[in-house]
């Protein structure tokens, strides 16, 4: 009962604002509430593993040789059987009701049901309650399974998930029950054949595979209408309602452990209080959000348009070379800490500009492009440890083999759209994730690799005596003092030049026949391909100059840091980078630059709060996609407007 309350609230919240815009915004404000939710549970319940009791004991030896022995437990049994009722039940349900009936029409055309009648908002809610339901039934079964629960087992669980419903076919109850079957099965044989830390690898690479060659089934789905809205109060009191019983829950009671025995108890006095606030909160919020919506478009007007700064007038280019003075300056005037952190923020905006390249200009999301920053790092990382390259060497190599997997990842998801292609690109960095974790004798897995040198400034060390092998250091061959901050300050002037480098090229790409095919194929892919364009061709070159700039960004982080491992490419690296884009204002690169500046900078400087970052991250991606889905800092569009007396010269002739 709770997590279908935790369904229906969730549609309500981050779904159902946003069912008529673009799939591409809906698909960020899920993503937005999927971050915010387990960061949630793991800031009140604790990331650490729970114990859970076990409540079915009990196994059965089913037969038994002198070369093959085989047995099931107690818990396994009661697994299937759940199961199988709980599929059986839905298929009954599906197929039969009367409301089942009115899901497969929405499923099939949502706005022709609801010309027919259907409240198809009514529809949607029922089936996340349903949804949220069985998700429950499966974590329960999931936590007796393996004896343990945090609050990160639903990431990987719903990855699987979405992998036995593409084996079995979308849509089909028993075919996902088969393709959940078939999927155990492979990473049995996985872990018995090859490795238990590659199983995970299988299941994704089952999903690229699978979801590839079944691309043609996957159209897509249409929105659909608002319904009447019902009264204010009464959505207000049951809003309120709704938010005080779950809080409750989640933050007002603690599993804690009684000796050997798991009991629930009652929180601090604070967390109730923070509660009633959060409740009445709630309810004021929507009794005045009429009056709140009717404000925000007020002033979404073109005054907060982003105007073009592209260097096309006299004014802009000198704008452009005064900011880039002050950036140059800047680095001798200030601290070493302050410097090193607008390194990172710099790495950042590469970053946000290689994804923008797909999620902005293309439209097309890509969660898993933490696996190309990966490779760029790993690139380097690794030609270094063991061939002895620099970091001028690497940089163009880690980009070529970034573009490279671009590439080749490209070819399989081409055909993929909205959350086929978001889903099966998250597993294909997570593939990356695993691969660095567990090759230990290669990547050093999660040790990692360290001592990755810094940039040399032709040769010349930032350092007090030049290493074995090396020429000579700056300071010596020039005569000046040794100051250590020179070696920050020259890896941001480094990190600048790419900046700027990444800016133009992709300035000059959208001025090319080839920008202008990425912007069409964001508006309408299908009026794309009428026009003549292969959408094919454009989503490669997407694909593949977008993992470029990854790969660029990823040498520069391992020369920052020093050292390398898979934890610094987690799913929650793509997931902030992604929030760049989305904040700035997708396709406006300079709307990128700022939205990277506030939030990096407003991470570090909130490290006491690091706790809360992914939490507030999740929540500003599901606001930004309901109240202002383009941006703070929209792009502005060409557009052709005629001037009054030409117009009435028009009418009159």
């Amino acid at each position: 009962m709770i997590a279908s309350a935790y369904g229906w609230s969730i549609e309500r919240v981050a779904y159902r604002p946003v069912r008529n815009s673009k799939r591409l915004i809906a698909l960020i404000s899920a993503i937005g509430m999927s971050i915010f939710l387990q960061n949630y549970v793991s800031l009140t319940e604790g990331s650490r593993d729970i114990a859970l009791p076990s409540l079915f004991n009990g196994q059965w030896i089913v037969g038994s040789s002198e070369n093959f022995s085989a047995s099931i437990t107690t818990m396994q049994l009661v697994i299937w059987v759940v199961t199988f009722v709980a599929m059986l039940a839905l298929t009954l349900f599906i197929r039969y009701s009367r409301m089942g009936r009115a899901c497969r029409a929405c499923a099939e055309d949502l706005k022709m049901a609801s010309l027919l009648g259907i409240n198809t908002d009514r529809v949607i809610a029922l089936t996340f309650v349903i949804g949220a339901a069985m998700a429950a039934v499966a974590g329960v079964l999931l936590g007796q399974f393996y004896g343990v629960i945090n609050p990160y087992i639903g990431f990987m669980a719903g990855m699987k998930a979405f992998t036995a419903a593409v084996l079995g076919g979308i849509g089909s109850i028993p075919g996902a029950m088969i393709g959940g079957l078939i999927l155990g099965i492979a990473e049995a044989l996985s872990s018995a054949y090859l490795s238990t830390e590659y199983k995970d690898v299988v299941s994704f690479a089952l999903l690229i595979v699978v979801a590839a060659g079944d691309a043609d089934r996957h159209p897509g789905s249409p929105g659909g209408r608002e319904s009447m809205k019902p009264m204010q109060f009464a959505m207000a009191l049951l809003s309120a309602a709704m938010f005080f019983v779950l809080a409750g829950v989640f933050m007002g009671v603690q599993l804690q452990l009684d000796g050997t025995k798991l009991v629930v108890g009652s929180a601090a006095d604070i967390r109730w209080q923070w509660i009633f606030i959060g409740t009445a909160v709630v309810f004021f919020f929507q009794m005045l959000r009429p009056l709140f919506q009717k404000g925000l478009k007020s002033v979404s007007g073109p005054k907060f348009i982003l105007p073009a700064i592209d260097g096309s007038t006299v004014k802009q280019k000198l704008f452009l070379i005064a900011l880039l003075v002050i950036a140059v300056a800047w680095p001798f005037m200030v601290s070493r800490g302050t410097v090193d952190i607008a390194t990172l923020t710099m790495i950042y905006i590469i970053l946000g500009l290689g994804l923008n390249v797909v999620v902005g200009l293309s439209g097309l999301l890509v969660l898993g492009y933490g696996g190309f920053y990966a490779i760029g790092a790993y690139t380097f990382a690794l030609l270094n440890h063991y061939y002895g390259l620099g970091f001028w060497t690497c940089l163009p190599l880690a980009g070529l083999v970034s573009a490279a997997a671009g590439f080749l990842l490209g070819f399989p998801v081409l055909r993929l759209r909205g959350d086929y292609l978001a889903i099966v690109t998250l597993g294909f960095g997570e593939i990356v994730r695993i691969l660095l974790l567990n090759n230990t004798e290669v990547t050093g897995g999660p040790n990692g690799i360290s001592q990755i040198p810094k940039p040399t400034f032709f040769g010349l060390e930032f350092s007090r005596s030049a290493r074995e092998g090396g020429w000579d250091t700056f300071s010596n061959f020039f005569g000046v003092k040794y100051d250590p901050s020179d070696r920050v300050i020259f890896l941001y002037l480094v990190a600048l030049l790419l900046v700027v480098l990444s800016l133009f090229v992709i300035n000059r790409l959208l001025r090319m026949p080839l920008g202008r095919a990425w912007e069409a194929l964001r508006e309408d892919e299908i009026a794309c391909r009428s026009l003549g364009l292969s959408p094919t061709r454009i989503k490669l070159t997407a694909f593949t100059i977008s993992a470029a700039f990854a790969g660029f960004a990823g040498t520069l982080f391992a020369a920052r840091q020093g050292f390398v491992s898979p934890e610094s490419f987690t799913f929650a690296e793509s997931a902030f980078v992604l929030a760049i884009v989305v904040l700035g204002g997708m396709g406006s690169q300079f709307a990128v630059i700022l939205a990277a500046i506030l939030l990096v900078v407003s991470r570090e400087l909130m490290r006491d709060f690091n706790e809360y970052s992914m939490l507030m991250l999740g929540g500003l991606m599901v606001l930004m996609m309901i109240w202002r889905p383009q941006g703070l800092l929209p792009m502005t569009r060409p557009q052709l407007k005629m001037k009054n007396g030409k117009a009435k010269e028009g009418e009159q002739a």
